[in-house]
């Protein structure tokens, strides 16, 4: 259940950021994530 709500709070967090970046931002935000630069918080 709490990984869930984890889960759920992250993709919050990020639907926010990606909404508030243009896509070029979007594209390099995704990228950081994929290549573990940027780390979702535990």
């Amino acid at each position: 259940m709490q990984d869930k709500a984890k889960q759920m709070l992250i993709d919050y967090i990020q639907a926010t950021i990606m909404s508030k970046l243009g896509p070029e931002e979007q594209a390099r935000y995704q990228q950081a994530l994929e290549s573990g630069e940027i780390m979702p918080p535990e």
